[in-house]
């Protein structure tokens, strides 16, 4: 089982208009509502992929009991911690088709205290005895302490678990560099960590090695159009690249990298190839409506023609 962890869940709700134009007034019968949030997207592309995912997060009110809702509606087995007080928030992602370009709009959330982290942190520990894996995903609540995100990791590294962090800003500083939990990250972001940025493919592998030294646990780095790279030690790294494909809509895509990294990786595959499906699974979410609903017949496609390389 793969433990996706979600502590700001939201629900996305996914507008699709022909074209957009601020100012007007625009019309839409192409709406997908559904659990969101980093960790859930994780967890659903999980699922498009044969695996075998739980999700846990914070929810609150009634918008929160909307995600819950929606979490099972999609088959997500979960593990919820209900806030007594406050609402969960929604996130609003306008897509325009002729530019296939996305505008997200999210909302703050929640806002929690010490008591409400502990309860968090206590359920995320029990659920984590079962799981292969653990993936903290995206942001965290208002009133969340970034000491205490890092208490957290550590202590789950500590017992053996296999934790994973796609997250941001202060979070991703609290979580770079602690040993035993591995970074997904993009290239920008990973300028911002090491304190430069990186000309060429090779500089940015050279960035995310020194990411691996403070860890020593694997590094990703994702770049767009440019694909990814795998860190698993400073003398084993690869960079895989997809074939070219028609983009619809990315968000959720790097979400959906990180499911097919870690559905490989529990399925028992090796680096390189779990690289490699990650890959494919975050290109083929690209050419879908977003949100990783993507099709296991695009991500079989795209991932017949994903190369790998060292670096």
């Amino acid at each position: 089982m793969i433990l996706c962890v979600t502590p700001n869940a939201a629900i996305d709700r996914t507008l699709i208009v022909p074209s957009i134009a601020l100012g007007e007034v625009h019309r839409t019968n192409d709406v997908i509502a559904a659990a969101g949030g980093k960790g859930i997207n994780v967890a659903r592309a999980i699922k498009v992929l044969g695996g075998d995912p739980m999700c846990a997060g914070i929810i609150a009110g009634n918008t929160g009991r909307m995600i819950a809702a929606l979490a099972e509606q999609d088959g997500l087995p979960s593990h919820w911690t209900q806030l007594a007080s406050g609402e969960s928030r929604m996130c609003i992602i306008l897509v325009d088709q002729a530019k296939a370009q996305s505008t997200v709009v999210n909302e703050a959330g929640v806002e929690i205290n010490t008591d409400d982290w502990a309860q968090f942190v206590t359920d995320v520990e029990a659920e984590s005895k079962d799981a292969s894996l653990i993936a903290f995903c995206g942001s965290l609540p208002a009133g969340s302490s970034s000491d205490a995100f890092a208490v957290a990791l550590k202590n789950l590294a500590n017992a053996g678990r296999r934790v994973w962090v796609d997250t941001s800003g202060r979070w991703l500083q609290a979580a770079a560099g602690l040993l035993g939990v591995s970074i997904k990250i993009n290239d920008e972001e990973l300028a911002q960590v090491v304190g430069h940025a990186a000309a060429d493919v090779q500089q940015i592998a050279d960035s995310a090695v020194e990411m691996w030294q403070q860890s020593q646990a694997p590094v990703v780095v994702t770049m767009g159009g440019k694909g990814a790279i795998f860190v698993q030690d400073a003398d084993h790294r690869w960079w895989a690249q997809s074939p070219p494909i028609e983009v619809f809509n990315a968000v959720g895509s790097g979400d959906s990298f990180l499911a097919g990294l870690l559905t490989a990786l529990e399925n028992g595959a090796n680096s390189p190839e779990a690289l490699r499906q990650a890959v494919a699974a975050g290109s083929a979410n690209a050419m879908s409506k977003g949100g990783a609903h993507f099709s296991v017949d695009d991500f079989k496609t795209i991932l017949a023609g994903t190369t790998i390389q060292t670096i």
